[in-house]
């Protein structure tokens, strides 16, 4: 099998499984939280996606894209990648009293704490997966994605 082939494969067996086990966990979830701790979750979710949109800063096309990545072009991935998720890390952390203040919902700032810190470790991983992506190894995106759906699920639910 070509590794074209062999690398969407295992995506779409990446994805799948990612795909059914939010499902399992949402549907957990959904049966355990009152409305009121889902409306939290749903709030939260947003302002994190709001702040990943930005955290992005396209540094990941950017790897992918770049004819010759040499060790240069990688530091200075990660530093902008460190830089854009630990602003908004700080921001969102910032932001929390505010938005809670605002909805009503003291809880809120602990969700968006908690949230502000994955801002904190996701630099981390992301310029090496880009490279993954880059030179089309699926098979450690395979198992970080399995890893990483098992674990919020496993925190999800037992959390």
């Amino acid at each position: 099998m070509s590794q074209v082939r062999q690398s969407l494969v295992l995506s779409v067996l990446g994805g799948n499984f990612g795909v059914l086990l939010q499902l399992a966990s949402t549907a957990y979830i959904a049966r355990v939280l009152t409305p009121e701790e889902t409306g939290v979750l749903a709030l939260a979710s947003v302002f994190l996606g709001l702040a990943v949109c930005f955290r992005d800063f396209g540094v990941a096309e950017y790897l992918i894209q770049h004819k010759n990545v040499t060790p240069d072009v990688l530091r200075a991935s990660m530093a902008v990648n460190l830089a854009s998720s630990w602003t908004m890390a700080i921001v969102l952390f910032t932001a929390s009293w505010w938005i809670a203040d605002f909805f009503d919902s003291p809880v809120l700032i602990q969700v968006l704490a908690v949230q502000a810190l994955s801002l904190i470790l996701i630099p981390f991983g992301a310029v090496t997966l880009a490279w993954f992506r880059r030179e089309m190894d699926a098979r450690p995106l395979l198992v970080s994605q399995v890893v990483s759906q098992l674990v919020l699920a496993v925190v999800s639910v037992v959390g």
